[in-house]
């Protein structure tokens, strides 16, 4: 059996626990992403995020919030549509590596926790086009 890869797939509904195997991480992660291409954001703590490529191609593009403060707040600040795929990064080796809880905490406290003033600042000013938006993330800080 091969070696797995712990992950959080992250769709604009929420936040799921998945493994993929390691053998086939390229193929999985499109199957998770729901993509055929997908580029990857790096952020703090060693956190590869794996962004459907394609998201922008379709008729209604949906915009997935909680993947865009994820990484808003853990560094690269980002619009982001479509899901993606959360997993560890050896920078060492450049290999794509299990989250560990520490990490896996990080994800989720920045999806659901309280934003830096600088950083919520930066998001609504990135989230301006849609007002609505805008308004959901003020109420929730």
């Amino acid at each position: 059996m091969s070696e797995q890869i712990h992950g959080l797939r992250i769709s604009p509904r929420g936040i799921t626990n998945i493994n993929i195997d390691r053998e086939h991480s390229v193929r999985r992660i499109q199957e998770v992403v729901g993509c055929r291409m997908f580029t990857v954001v790096s952020l703090s703590q060693d956190i590869d995020l794996f962004v459907d490529d394609e998201a922008l191609l379709v008729a209604e593009p949906e915009l997935n919030l909680p993947l865009t403060v994820i990484a808003h707040a853990l560094g690269s600040p980002q619009v982001l549509f479509g899901n993606g795929f959360a997993a560890g990064a050896d920078d060492e080796t450049g290999e794509t590596v299990g989250l560990t809880p520490a990490q896996k905490y990080a994800v989720n406290t920045a999806a659901n926790g309280k934003l830096e003033p600088e950083v919520l600042e930066l998001l609504c000013e990135n989230l301006s086009p849609w007002p609505a938006v805008v308004s959901l993330v003020l109420a929730k800080h």
